[in-house]
């Protein structure tokens, strides 16, 4: 039997925060994205997705969307104490560990407004996955950014954690890091 204590409550108010510098889509895609999965599995499940807030300190649930070097100038507003937030941090290289940087820097803003960091997804090789967002959500080019999107979004919709989600290139890595080597 579990502790009723211990149980969060399902999120009922969410908000989808983009920071970027505007000269790339790639934010507001994944917001897209994460909007689509949410509303398909609502209708799936019959349950309500989370209405949206209009501030992001009216919401239970927070889903922000960035690229790695965005995040250190990020401006962020009011933040409910114990909201969830949900990541999606892109990165160029074909490692995350610049998106894991923003990750920490994400951690220690987050620690001081007791908001809870419940899943992020690093995601890798921003460059070509602006372009891949345009194809089918399952195709091969972009179906492990739609899978860690899918997971960020039945935590969601679960109050649960998703953990930290280190999305894998569409192709093997030797072949990224070729490729890279190539452009320099």
């Amino acid at each position: 039997m579990s502790d009723a204590r211990n149980i969060r409550p399902l999120p009922k108010t969410m908000a989808l925060i983009e920071y970027g510098d505007r000269t790339s889509a790639l934010p507001g895609l994944l917001l897209d994205d994460f909007e689509d999965a949410l509303g398909a599995y609502a209708r799936i499940g019959g349950v309500p997705s989370p209405r949206r807030a209009l501030a992001s300190r009216h919401a239970d649930a927070l889903v922000i969307a960035t690229h790695a070097r965005d995040m250190r100038e990020a401006r962020y507003t009011a933040i409910a104490p114990g909201a969830l937030v949900y990541a999606l941090i892109a990165c160029d290289a074909c490692e995350t560990s610049e998106a894991r940087q923003a990750l920490e820097s994400l951690e220690d803003r987050l620690d001081r407004t007791h908001a809870t960091l419940a899943g992020c997804a690093l995601i890798p090789l921003a460059k070509t996955l602006e372009t891949r967002m345009r194809g089918p959500r399952m195709g091969h080019a972009r179906r492990n950014v739609s899978e860690a999107t899918d997971e960020l979004v039945l935590a969601l919709r679960c109050a649960d954690e998703a953990g930290i989600i280190d999305v894998r290139p569409p192709w093997p890595r030797a072949l990224c890091h070729l490729l890279a080597s190539r452009r320099r």
